[in-house]
């Protein structure tokens, strides 16, 4: 299941990139090259520890879900199932019994 949902860096904003190879450094596996400075990362290689991301002082980098459609469908669940506990625990709820 972690693989399913796994989180995947990749560059959003290359226009900002300045070549300064701060999210290659920082990469514990090696697995960002810049060439002709344009970030590359081998989706399949990485181990999604998001490291480069936090080493990015341009912001290039972000991240993207493998699965997005069904993550975002499983959060909003989530959501819906905590915003309903809430309820039943203040009490707004006559449904819910104490």
């Amino acid at each position: 299941m972690e693989e399913f949902f796994r989180k995947i860096p990749y560059p959003k904003f290359e226009e900002r990139c300045t070549g300064c190879e701060s999210c290659a450094l920082s990469c514990p596996i090696g697995n960002i090259t810049l060439i002709n400075s344009k970030v590359n990362i081998d989706e399949k290689e990485c181990i999604g520890c998001m490291v480069c991301i936090e080493a990015c002082r341009r912001g290039v980098l972000d991240y993207r879900v493998q699965h997005e459609l069904i993550y975002g469908v499983g959060r909003r669940i989530y959501r819906l199932g905590s915003v309903w506990t809430k309820r039943c625990l203040s009490g707004l709820r006559t449904v819910c019994k104490r």
